[in-house]
């Protein structure tokens, strides 16, 4: 026990031995440590759109892609559609429509601007906080529009300000910016709900366009009847439209976002491809300042074989001494991430790209990853100096010149 309790003590002192090799080498593991746990977090973050999705809320859209229109008149079929039990199919039915705007004087800030019906949109999405007198002035007024907290840090707007929209997908007739008016703006008890979007009355862009581009929606959505099975709802909702002349494609909220997700997923690999290259890059510092110091203390190793260590005894002195370098760098790479990350670019990004990143906090499973990871990384750095010193006759290590 005696002897355990010394080569943990020596390979301790080893390690911080040379103060410059070992600053750097911490340097170095802080690093990469930092840029594979944001890495990680963001690939998580992205997924988490998928947590806070709600599976009693469902999007029916065009059967081939999401960029075909709906009739409008399928709202009204949705709402009067009855269940097999003669109850309604499902509840509050709303519909919105892309709009792809743009404001002239912030046009490389992205954000959902769509419009919507001022009857139903707010209480399909329940969570969204809105008082009473912006939710009366944009139902009444046709110049009126609705923004998330988020957009309106993002562009400086305030209830009350006139704001101007491009849109490449629906030009105005005279050719110049949309003009609305920010009658409220909305905050959200659930991060299911993205507080980056302008929306603005459905009516208002109906009547603008062609006769014949009239009355078409980009999607519906609606809400489950309590406990009734979101699958099974949304086969039912397809089945209504499947003989008509555009058939649809309903999921619930989670699927849907999940969809979304996959056309993105090369993404995604990206991301992981390039976390597990940072492990590499921290396994390649660490097995470096590992060999240069097991070569420059090869001698002192055969003084201990001689003194009576074994064998077994000098491989586990620079294990030991791989894994503590591993684990000191990795753990102050973790407490500077979690400083970056949560309490700085975290909240940046949860505030201005909520869209994307709903969440994006260090997880657990980043931090348990990168505390297994850092001793598994420290025991392959030190495995090779470790066995080949330990299997050296002390003779040839005690004749090597430093």
């Amino acid at each position: 026990m005696s002897s355990s309790i010394s080569l943990w003590r020596v390979a301790l002192r080893n390690v911080t031995r040379n103060k410059a090799r070992f600053s750097m080498t911490l340097l170095a593991v802080c690093i990469s440590v930092l840029i594979f746990m944001t890495l990680d977090t963001a690939k998580r973050s992205w997924d988490s759109a998928k947590e806070v999705s709600r599976q009693d809320r469902l999007v029916t859209r065009h059967k081939v892609t999401f960029v075909l229109s709906l009739p409008k008149r399928y709202v009204s079929r949705l709402t009067e559609a009855k269940g097999g039990d003669g109850a309604p199919l499902v509840q509050r039915v709303t519909y919105a429509v892309w709009f792809g705007g743009r404001e002239p004087n912030h046009e490389h800030e992205f954000f959902q601007s769509v419009a919507v019906d001022a009857e139903s949109y707010f209480d399909v999405y329940e969570e969204v906080e809105l008082s009473p007198e912006a939710l009366s002035d944009f139902r009444q007024n046709l110049d009126a529009a609705i923004i998330g907290e988020g957009l309106a840090r993002k562009l400086g707007l305030k209830v009350g300000d006139s704001v101007s929209l491009q849109s490449p997908i629906y030009p105005s007739a005279d050719g110049n910016p949309w003009s609305f008016r920010v009658a409220g703006v909305y905050g959200s008890r659930s991060r299911a709900v993205d507080t980056q979007s302008f929306v603005f009355r459905y009516e208002r862009l109906n009547e603008a366009l062609p006769a014949r581009d009239r009355d078409q929606v980009g999607w519906l959505v609606s809400r489950t009847p309590p406990g009734a099975d979101p699958q099974a709802t949304a086969r039912a909702v397809d089945s209504l439209f499947a003989d008509s002349d555009v058939q649809t494609l309903t999921q619930d909220e989670r699927a849907f976002v999940s969809g979304f997700l996959g056309m993105v997923s090369t993404v995604l690999d990206v991301v992981t491809v390039l976390s597990y290259a940072i492990l590499v890059i921290v396994l390649l510092v660490l097995a470096n300042a590992m060999g240069l110091s097991v070569r420059e203390r090869i001698r002192e190793y055969a003084s201990l074989r001689a003194l009576g260590f074994s064998p077994g005894d000098v491989l586990r002195l620079i294990l030991l001494e791989a894994i503590y370098l591993s684990l000191i760098g990795v753990s102050v790479g973790i407490a500077v991430a979690l400083v970056i990350i949560d309490f700085g670019i975290g909240q940046f990004f949860e505030q201005n790209m909520s869209q994307f990143f709903p969440i994006f906090e260090v997880r657990p499973a980043t931090l348990l990853g990168a505390g297994v990871l850092s001793v598994l990384l420290g025991l392959l750095a030190g495995l090779v100096p470790a066995w080949s010193s330990s299997r050296l006759p002390v003779g040839a290590a005690l004749s090597r010149v430093s």
